[in-house]
């Protein structure tokens, strides 16, 4: 390492010269030690919560095969109970610590190139497919799926009241016909007040969804430079508006639904499919990963009351 390297105050994974490979698997571990634990996907969690925190402080045990084998061990043997019902982004953190021991047991010399590549079409297939069931599925295209969730969950309510106005009173209307329902035990519906404010909000969501989820899987699925694409500066450009509609499908989306493991993971393999030079868009996935945290603050019970009041 280079003399300026080695007197940086900044820890290694986070300097400019750390390779985005690192980087993302330092992020999968913070990702695995804090979310993981929340959602029950660590095998012997004791053992794994330490053979984590050795991989954060021991640079060389990430680079082991090993290493990832067993990291991948304790999240498998805790999900395959679960297989079946357990949330998608689950899924997608399980494909990606395969790819990581994947890949270097087939390129343990140079295993980089091939876990950018398996990043890359992760993050495209995954959006490919929730674009296609979104589609598929009329509730969404239709905003009715986004109506539902404003009018009654409670943590779209600061959202609802800010931007469409709905009184907290029907918000808690609705909570309670929905939970009079469930308990009744027998199939039915019941009519969801405040429809007409939401509706505008409803379908911009819907429609944003689905723009930014198909950007992110064209520019994620096509080659990494196509050949018209040098007709429009070329790879540098190709690359930018790969990385900007991720990063922006992140902080918008990740915003309004808070699902951290999903945005945390999305982000991360953004990140390992960077090339070494690309320092700036390296340093906006790690800084929309911090900020996804952030957002998991109570922001709209501090700003309801000062744009209401």
């Amino acid at each position: 390492m280079s003399q300026a390297g080695s007197s940086s105050p900044w820890p290694g994974w986070l300097r400019t010269d750390a390779s985005p490979l690192d980087q993302a698997q330092v992020l999968t571990l913070l990702l695995l030690l804090s979310y993981g634990r929340e959602r029950g996907f660590l095998f012997l969690e004791p053992v794994a919560v330490a053979v984590l925190f050795a991989g954060l402080i021991w640079p060389l045990l990430r680079k082991s095969v090993w290493f990832w084998f067993a990291v991948t061990g304790f999240v498998l043997i805790a999900r395959i109970p679960e297989m079946l019902f357990m949330e998608n982004h689950h899924y997608l953190i399980a494909y990606w610590c395969i790819a990581l021991v994947a890949c270097r047991l087939a390129s343990a010399n140079d295993p980089e190139p091939a876990i950018a590549q398996n990043a890359r079409w992760l993050v495209g297939l995954a959006m490919v497919l929730a674009v296609v069931a979104k589609l598929r599925w009329g509730e969404f295209a239709n905003g009715a799926f986004f109506e539902y969730l404003l009018l009654t969950e409670p943590r779209f309510d600061a959202f609802s009241q800010i931007l469409a106005g709905v009184p907290e009173q029907v918000l808690q209307a609705n909570r309670a016909a929905r939970a009079s329902l469930s308990a009744s035990g027998t199939l039915g519906s019941v009519a969801l007040a405040g429809r007409d404010q939401v509706a505008l909000v409803a379908q911009l969501l819907s429609l944003w969804t689905l723009l930014i989820e198909a950007a992110v899987a064209f520019f994620f699925l096509l080659p990494q430079r196509p050949a018209w694409a040098q007709y429009l500066s070329g790879l540098r450009w190709w690359a930018a508006a790969r990385h900007a509609s991720l990063i922006g499908f992140a902080i918008t989306t990740y915003a309004v639904v808070t699902v951290v493991g999903f945005a945390w993971i999305l982000l991360i393999l953004g990140l390992a499919h960077c090339r070494r030079e690309e320092v700036a868009a390296r340093t906006a996935y790690c800084a929309a990963f911090l900020l996804v945290l952030v957002y998991t603050l109570p922001w709209g019970a501090w700003l309801l009351p000062l744009l209401t009041g």
